[in-house]
């Protein structure tokens, strides 16, 4: 339940991130003439948060696929790291998407 309600938490704050919720129609427009928008200090701080994140995000997706093939056939502890790395797995690319977003935009 806890994974499934962090992961729909998740899902919403992608949604919110890029603006999907209203249909792409909101805050994210460009500027006409006077070129891209420039990344706000929240967003530098958030692009950088991200920057020291997803690398550890990374190395415990490793880590957990590594103790998926020693776990051999405990179905129980299968099923516990197989909904972890789904949690971390939306996290790890809701992470890069928004990444990507940021260092789009002028800094």
């Amino acid at each position: 339940q806890t994974l499934r309600a962090e992961a729909a938490a998740l899902e919403a704050s992608r949604q919110r991130s890029t603006g999907a919720a209203d249909g792409g129609a909101g805050k994210r427009t460009t500027r006409g003439a006077s070129g891209p928008r420039r990344r706000s200090f929240k967003e530098n701080r958030e692009l950088e948060s991200l920057e020291q994140t997803l690398p550890l995000w990374e190395e415990e997706r490793l880590r957990l696929e590594a103790e998926l093939g020693r776990c051999g056939s405990d179905y129980s502890r299968l099923e516990t790291l197989t909904a972890e790395l789904a949690v971390l797995m939306t996290r790890i690319h809701q992470g890069e998407e928004r990444w990507l977003l940021l260092s789009e935009l002028a800094g």
